[in-house]
């Protein structure tokens, strides 16, 4: 299960949070999904992820614009 944030100097290859920004501030991004509750698709549970790192970034290829249902892309020849 993953949630998607934009993060501008995130991870080349998927890291856990500890490493990519040790030594450094969390961005805004990353602090807002701190503390959440998370749903563990295994047991059904919630529970509150606290071990940074156990939770990973995983850099991938497209914007959510891309995948965006209300506002599709439109193609050059509209």
């Amino acid at each position: 299960m993953g949630i998607g944030i934009s993060l501008d100097n995130g991870p080349i290859d998927k890291q856990n949070i500890s490493d990519t920004y040790r030594g450094t501030s969390l961005p805004p991004q990353v602090q807002a999904i701190q503390g959440r509750k998370t749903l563990c698709l295994k047991t059904g549970k919630q529970f509150i992820q606290e071990d940074n790192k156990q939770v990973f970034l995983v850099p991938v290829k497209w914007k959510s614009a891309d995948l965006d249902p209300v506002f599709p892309r439109r193609s050059e020849d509209s």
